[in-house]
């Protein structure tokens, strides 16, 4: 079943820094990441247009009980993003963890978000 319109927030091209004042304005109970990921990072987009691949702990202590209360799942829907998953679910065991372990095609990635 689909969320009603009311209760999903997209924020397209975000930037790491974007992420906190995202999580903090929505406090969603799924986070999906849809995007690009590089040496185990995933790839966020910084003011200029580049590419910003910063450490998983920049992006898991994020996602902490205190700044996401009600977080209990999060996809990362991006090519080899099966380490992080295994970082966010030894640092946060409560959460559900969706990602993939190898190349993950556009269309196939596409596909299952929907």
């Amino acid at each position: 079943r689909a969320l009603p319109h009311e209760h999903l927030a997209v924020e397209p091209a975000a930037s790491i820094g974007d992420l906190a004042p995202a999580v903090l304005a929505h406090n969603p109970r799924i986070i999906l990441f849809s995007g690009h990921s590089f040496m185990g990072s995933l790839a966020f987009e910084l003011d200029d247009g580049r590419i910003d691949l910063p450490p998983a702990a920049a992006f898991i202590s994020q996602l902490s009980r205190e700044a996401a209360p009600r977080l209990q799942c999060v996809f990362l829907n991006g090519c080899h993003t099966a380490a992080l998953g295994h970082k966010l679910v030894e640092e946060m065991p409560w959460l559900c963890v969706i990602c993939w372990c190898s190349i993950t095609e556009d269309a196939a990635a596409r596909a299952f978000a929907t």
